[in-house]
């Protein structure tokens, strides 16, 4: 019992210096660091803050949680246990008065009430912390794939447009051979020389031009099969942060559990510290008593004791007598013989 109001309630957390919410604020209000409580509509669907120059409103002591920590007080002072054996068990303590009784019920009810709206607001931050989850994920994904199609469309208008120029200069190569090969009917023999010369150089630049252009598209590969494998594993690491944040879910659930059952296992302490309470006070009447009766014991034995020395001490006077009466007998018989 004397654990159960060394427990944190609104007045003694007003009295440390704690701040905690009562239990009828609005659906809308939610806990802030340091015992406050934020207004969640003054934050958008993305967690932005609407309105930055506000301040978190913070809740203060009630006008009548001091008088209330007071009476808890007084009720938790007990009365110190007999420390020598033979000495008698003090008065018992007054009864709390009814008044203190009730104001401790509603304080329970007010704690019960305000430990279901806590737990109902954790399933709601679980909630939004799986949408939020669900939403960067999603977010990412897109960013991820928007990102590898502007880079292939990019790469394949790159790869059109080498293509297109290989085919404008294969197709000027043909027109340049057939030119050649209409002037070289006319005049053969003096433009050999010159005509393979300038066959050899333009092979040669286009050779020169494709390589280039199979190099370029063979990094922009690259860079693809790169950015699919970032992508991947980008994709890992989500399923991964999902798995760990369930994992933490179950956690916090199993927390909640153990707490349930922590509090359950200590009404039915408080229950049995009652009932020890009650057998201890019957203990100690029972114990009055015996002490009572013992105390008249020892004074009856004592006036036994003094009625068994004096009776001792008739007898040794009768004993006496009796001698004396024999010795003078047995004079006197001695006398007249």
């Amino acid at each position: 019992m004397l654990a159960a109001l060394e427990a944190v309630t609104p007045g003694t957390a007003a009295v440390k210096g704690s701040r905690v919410p009562p239990a009828g604020r609005a659906s809308r209000l939610s806990f802030a660091v340091r015992g406050g409580i934020l207004d969640m509509d003054a934050f958008d669907a993305a967690g932005h803050q609407r309105q930055p120059q506000e301040r978190t409103p913070v809740l203060h002591r009630g006008p009548h949680d001091g008088a209330v920590t007071a009476r808890v007080h007084a009720a938790k002072v007990a009365p110190p246990l007999p420390s020598l054996p033979g000495a008698h068990p003090p008065a018992a303590a007054p009864a709390p008065a009814t008044s203190t009784k009730q104001e401790l019920r509603d304080k329970v009810e007010h704690l019960e009430a305000w430990s279901r709206e806590a737990s109902t607001l954790l399933s709601s931050y679980q909630f939004a912390i799986a949408e939020l989850e669900d939403r960067h994920s999603s977010t990412l994904k897109e960013e991820l794939e928007k990102r590898l199609e502007a880079q292939a469309a990019a790469q394949q208008a790159q790869q059109a447009a080498f293509e297109r120029q290989v085919d404008k200069l294969q197709r000027a190569l043909l027109d340049q051979r057939a030119a050649l090969h209409q002037a070289n009917k006319s005049r053969f023999a003096p433009r050999q020389v010159e005509i393979q010369s300038v066959r050899l150089e333009a092979e040669r630049k286009l050779q020169a031009q494709k390589d280039e252009h199979l190099q370029a598209m063979a990094q922009a590969e690259a860079r693809a099969a790169a950015l699919e494998a970032a992508l991947s594993k980008q994709q890992e690491q989500t399923r991964q942060a999902a798995h760990q944040s369930a994992l933490a879910r179950a956690a916090r659930d199993r927390a909640c559990q153990d707490s349930v059952k922590k509090e359950e296992e200590l009404v039915s302490l408080k229950v049995q510290v009652e009932a020890l309470t009650g057998a201890l006070a019957e203990y100690k009447a029972e114990n009055s008593k015996a002490a009572e009766m013992k105390l008249r014991y020892k004074s009856i034995i004592a006036g036994l004791e003094t009625e068994l020395r004096d009776s001792q001490s008739e007898r040794a006077s009768l004993v006496s007598m009796c001698n004396e009466l024999m010795a003078r007998l047995e004079m006197q018989s001695r006398a007249k013989a």
